[in-house]
This record gives C-alpha cells, sequence and structure tokens, in this order.
C-alpha cells in the first residue's frame, strides 16, 4: 500500500513537473496580474487538496476491484458495487472541475477567460484524441 502511494506521488510530481513549462508559458499569454496569479494559485491549491481525497478513494477503490475480481469465485454484485461507487467518484471530479472552471470565470477578464477555454479544449481533445497506450506525437 505504502509503495503503491510513493508510485502516484512519483507519478503525480513527474506529470506536473511535465506540464510546468507548457502552464507557464500558459499563464504568461492571459497576462495575469499580481491579484489575479494569487487568485488562481489559490484555486488550485483548495481544488488539488479537494480531489486528491477523491483519487485516494478511487485508488482505494480499484484496489477492492482487483482483491474481488482476483478470488476464486468472483462476486459480480459487489465488482458492480464498485464500480458504481468509482463512476460515483468520477462524476464527482467532473462536478468539481466544472465549479473550479466557473471560479476561474470570476478570476479573469472575458478576454482571458475565453484563451482559458480555447486552451483546455485544445489539451482535453489531445488527451482524448489518441489510442489508449499509444504515445503523443510531438506537434
Amino acid at each position: 500500500m505504502k509503495n503503491n502511494v510513493v508510485l502516484i506521488l512519483i507519478l503525480f510530481f513527474g506529470g506536473l513537473f511535465l506540464c510546468f513549462a507548457q502552464r507557464t508559458d500558459f499563464q504568461a499569454t492571459l497576462e495575469l496580474d499580481e491579484q489575479q496569479k494569487e487568485a488562481f494559485s489559490k484555486l488550485k491549491e483548495e481544488s488539488r487538496a479537494e480531489n486528491s481525497l477523491i483519487f485516494s478513494e478511487i485508488k482505494a477503490l480499484r484496489g477492492e476491484l482487483l482483491d474481488e475480481s482476483a478470488k476464486e469465485i468472483v462476486d459480480t454484485a459487489k465488482i458492480n458495487e464498485i464500480a458504481d461507487e468509482i463512476g460515483k467518484l468520477h462524476s464527482l471530479l467532473s462536478v468539481n472541475m466544472s465549479k473550479n472552471i466557473q471560479r476561474t470565470k470570476e478570476i479573469l477578464t472575458e478576454e482571458q477567460f475565453g484563451k482559458f477555454i480555447e486552451h483546455r479544449k485544445s489539451r482535453n481533445n489531445k488527451n482524448f484524441s489518441q489510442k489508449r497506450g499509444q504515445k503523443q506525437q510531438k506537434q
């Protein structure tokens, strides 16, 4: 269990590192003032804290799902119950994302928010345009 937590932390911070340069450049294109930077940082901290709890719950449930799936006699009802709970947590993450976009709208000007949304859309399309297991191609 401890090894899994360490692995998740490594992957999380590794991903942050890889995205840092791109995000820093993007924030520069938004031309945030100091007050906006502060508000944006606070929003990110709050969002990460809230969502990290959800990710921890999902991780634990995936462990339960794996354990249940590996049993000699599989309880399909239990698997469905665990899968439903994971789905509810993923839905909660989506709701949180939507709330945070609304909170971001309150921080940014209309022009900045438009750029922010276009950036989010391009990242979303990039994430879902490749087949699972394929490496992203550099553009």
